[in-house]
């Protein structure tokens, strides 16, 4: 590998072209570009989790659902963990609660993100301009180490639909993109839902949705 990158600026017929070492400069040229500009946007991402009141570094503690979180709280808290609750999207409910019922496809979701961000996981959280919701839950955008949003990849793998909450609405034209592009793929909660909330006719009619009502009348 080192004799091509060496000889790669004295021989000018490289790999046969009668320009090789030019074509070898815009290669490395490009792989350098691409490295500066990942590190720029991990450097910006650790720059506002520690240098500013938008964001911190934190590892995940356990799953509540597929949009929800438990992550070691911040400095001082008095709680042991730390709910944090995903910024535009909502995935279908996993578990029965005071507000919510067990939906199709919740556990689907919440498996996505138990496997995505498993125990340990560090995390980068990054708010907006509401950092609570009424339930007492961190309100944040979560990033991976390596630069990946994971909100966004919910949407685009298709494990959530956009939920937008003034004023936390940054990204709101973006989720709405990725939302589109994964409903015209089929992706796989659009599988079963037509819209929101809404379940397909032929997903009602099918074996697993008699399945899953026959559990979650056991589940009551």
């Amino acid at each position: 590998m080192f004799d091509i990158l060496i000889n790669g600026f004295t021989d000018p017929h490289l790999f046969g072209l009668p320009f090789g070492k030019y074509f070898l400069a815009l290669i490395l040229l490009l792989l350098i570009g691409w490295m500066l500009s990942w590190l720029l946007k991990l450097a910006r991402l650790y720059t506002l989790a520690f240098l500013t009141p938008k964001g911190r570094v934190t590892r995940i503690v356990s799953h509540v659902d597929g949009d929800t979180i438990r992550v070691v709280p911040e400095k001082g808290h008095t709680k042991n963990t730390e709910s944090i609750r995903l910024i535009g999207i909502d995935t279908p409910e996993s578990r029965k609660s005071l507000y919510m019922d067990i939906a199709p496809f919740g556990k689907e979701a919440s498996e996505y993100t138990k496997m995505r961000l498993p125990k340990g996981q560090r995390v980068i959280l990054i708010y907006d301009q509401a950092k609570q919701d009424k339930f007492g839950r961190t309100l944040a955008y979560l990033y991976l180490p390596k630069g990946e949003f994971f909100n966004a990849s919910l949407l685009r793998d298709g494990y959530a639909w956009t939920a937008q909450y003034p004023p936390n609405v940054k990204y709101a034209a973006y989720f709405e993109k990725l939302q589109v592009k994964a409903q015209a793929k089929a992706k796989p909660i659009w599988k079963i839902y037509e819209k929101k909330g809404v379940l397909t006719k032929e997903f009602k009619k099918s074996a697993d949705y008699r399945k899953f009502a026959h559990y979650y009348k056991e589940k009551k």
